[in-house]
């Protein structure tokens, strides 16, 4: 009778702790669930995207170069030792090394092989949007374009053009570059972090293909006006509005992982397949609504910050990485969602200093074509090329700029705030970084 009496009195304080508990969750699932609703409520209000249709506009067939794109990547065609190749083509090449005339061969060869492909890039370029996955899904099943394949058919585009150049062909080099450069902000429409970065990584090679193909050559300044005319203002702000979007994409994120509708999405997104799991989830609910209520505000913070240069943000980030570390136990979704955004907003500051430093070179060359001598000072360049002396975007003061004996260099200080007196290796020195020296134009001739 004794036992009896115990196994009662303990079933009776587990279903007393298990009611509570029960209690206490619905009361929080309720609270939390009207705070986290007001505040969707407010940010629908204000036009902020809260699903993936809502990130894009519509995108009409005849307009859209995915598709382009997508059959690009079925015609890819590396084999074997190709990506090597290329990969020891383009680090020679960004290190200023000799290439052996036999591994030019190759690589000519390789772009033959590849020349369907690079003939759909002009096209895709021309589209006025890009729209690759279906839009209709969670964030996390949208699919992506290939980021590997597009790297690699970005720098055969750009060593395509530079042989253009070493064959004498300055405006077909210099219109296939142009057409690079409209071309890497495609993948970026997608509204995604990761597909931004690769498009910035392939703005930037085609920016120092331009510099390669033009140092040291005769060009004309009927050649570089338009190229100079797309490297303005416009360029730059398209860049960060694109830098903002892809930061929605990642509320988007937050959004679809923090808020599954269903157990199916649940497992698919966490890969939850017990039913412990889905039991957790269920009593944690409340603290996730909690969690997201409180950190969506974070990413209409990285949003204001997108549209600025990176200098004027530097004291925003240490306030922000504290956050980062100091979110409590509950807040699973955003401590691996909440993007540690500040090496994403140091990259794209490199963009802007080699579109900044390219502007500039570009005016250098025009001066001198119509005055015969290359500026003395970057002040020179102004009203009649530049609207305005060109500020360096890691440190808000102007580019560094000096005559070199022929020449000139004009560069920006980069992520380390040190004059490096313009070496620019573009090797990778830092976890967060390309490098950490100077993001520089040279010309030679």
């Amino acid at each position: 009778m004794k036992i009896r009496k115990i196994i009662i009195r303990v079933l009776l304080v587990l279903l007393a702790v298990v009611t509570a508990v029960l209690m206490v969750r619905a009361v929080l699932n309720f609270t939390e669930g009207r705070r986290l609703a007001r505040t969707l409520a407010d940010l629908k209000a204000n036009g902020v995207p809260l699903t993936v249709k809502d990130l894009v506009a519509l995108c009409p067939a005849g307009e859209n170069g995915a598709p382009l794109w997508k059959a690009a990547e079925e015609l890819y065609a590396f084999e074997g030792e190709d990506t090597k190749l290329l990969n020891e083509v383009y680090r020679s090449f960004v290190r200023d090394t000799p290439i052996a005339a036999e591994m030019w061969s190759a690589l000519s060869r390789l772009i033959e092989k590849n020349r369907r492909v690079l003939d759909l890039i002009p096209d895709i370029a021309r589209r006025p949007c890009f729209q690759y996955g279906d839009t209709g899904v969670k964030s996390w099943e949208k699919k992506i374009p290939d980021v590997l394949k597009t790297i690699r058919v970005a720098r055969l585009w750009g060593l395509d053009a530079f042989l253009s150049a070493e064959k004498g062909d300055l405006r077909a080099s210099l219109d296939r570059l142009r057409i690079g450069l409209r071309f890497a902000p495609k993948i970026a429409e997608e509204s995604m972090l990761i597909t931004y970065l690769i498009a910035v990584a392939d703005a930037k090679a085609f920016l120092l293909f331009l510099n390669k193909a033009v140092s040291g050559r005769e060009v004309s300044a009927e050649l570089l006006l338009p190229v100079l005319g797309d490297l303005d203002n416009r360029q730059i702000n398209h860049w960060k509005a694109l830098l903002r979007n892809s930061i929605r994409g990642e509320r988007v994120l937050l959004m679809d992982l923090g808020l599954p509708p269903s157990p199916a999405a649940l497992q698919k997104a966490f890969g939850g397949k017990a039913w412990t799991e889905r039991l957790y989830y269920w009593l944690l609910r409340p603290f996730l609504k909690r969690d997201i209520s409180l950190n969506l505000p974070k990413y209409e913070e990285l949003e204001t910050k997108a549209l600025s240069f990176y200098y004027q943000t530097r004291d925003f980030w240490k306030p922000y990485q504290d956050h980062l570390h100091s979110l409590p136990w509950y807040a699973i979704v955003s401590k691996n969602v909440l993007p540690e955004m500040e090496a994403a907003f140091m990259k794209v500051a490199t963009l802007d200093a080699l579109i900044l430093t390219a502007r500039t070179g570009l005016a250098c060359r025009v001066f001198k074509s119509r005055t015969g001598e290359y500026p003395e000072n970057l002040e020179a360049l102004v009203p009649g090329l530049l609207a305005e002396v060109p500020v360096d975007p890691f440190t808000g003061k102007p580019l560094v700029f000096r005559r070199e004996g022929k020449g000139f260099i004009v560069y920006s200080l980069g992520s380390n705030l040190k004059d490096d007196g313009g070496r620019s290796t573009w090797e990778i020195t830092q976890l967060v970084m390309d490098k950490d020296d100077d993001w520089t134009w040279k010309e030679l001739w």
